[in-house]
């Protein structure tokens, strides 16, 4: 394979990650906001699993040559660790903040962790097929 075309392809697949993880984000936002059919799961649980996917495919995208499960195993205890803050009493100026919302929660949950292992399975399954369509190898 040319510089070129390794370039190209990189571009390819860097844009492809692009759109997946824009998806995600906006499927993430929307799952706070659904109202409708399973309208309690899907606000308080799906966007566990989006979560966990867009962080491996964020990885994914500009580590490429990076382990997929490696990505995958470490997003999972980030996320475990984050879940677990969620016990400690942090001031309530700060767990007002959106931003806090949005990346650290707001309650510790068990069944969270279930969710966030079926996130990274299908971030790590749907990432790696990506990566192995464009050819792209794996340390």
């Amino acid at each position: 394979m040319t510089k070129f075309s390794t370039i190209r392809v990189l571009y390819q697949y860097r844009l492809l990650c692009s759109v997946v993880i824009g998806l995600l984000v906006a499927m993430g936002l929307g799952s706070k906001a659904y109202s409708g059919w399973g309208q309690s799961w899907v606000n308080d649980y799906s966007g566990d699993m989006l979560y966990q996917m867009f962080w491996i495919w964020l990885v994914g995208c500009w580590q490429v040559r990076w382990r997929v499960e490696r990505i995958a195993i470490a997003t999972f205890l980030i996320s475990s660790i984050i879940e677990f803050s969620q016990l400690i009493d942090f001031p309530p100026i700060w767990q007002s903040q959106l931003w806090w919302r949005l990346l650290l929660g707001t309650s510790f949950s068990w069944p969270d962790f279930a969710y966030y292992a079926i996130g990274c399975m299908l971030g790590a399954l749907s990432l790696s097929w990506v990566q192995s369509r464009f050819g792209l190898p794996q340390k």
